[in-house]
């Protein structure tokens, strides 16, 4: 292949449709937003554009956001399992 050329992967229309189902590009949007270091890098997306100010705005991503802080939390509240109870 030389440098510069752009191969296109055909993706049938059926895939398409069940990634869809499974994530919106919202969704994949939050997931993104709420793995970023720290507030600053979040404010910095959401000045980006009117959408993604939405998403970050938004009761959803906050949710999502207060979810993974309550489950890394937790993880590290218990950082050990038990795999052999008496």
């Amino acid at each position: 292949m030389e440098m510069g050329t752009v191969t296109k992967t055909k993706i049938s229309s059926s895939n398409m449709l069940m990634f869809h189902q499974i994530f919106t590009d919202d969704d994949l949007l939050v997931e993104i937003f709420i793995r970023l270091p720290d507030l600053q890098s979040v404010v910095r997306c959401g000045a980006a554009c009117k959408r993604w100010n939405s998403i970050i705005n938004s009761n959803h991503y906050r949710h999502q956001e207060l979810l993974r802080e309550v489950e890394s939390k937790s993880s590290s509240f218990f950082p050990f399992t038990i795999s052999n109870p008496i």
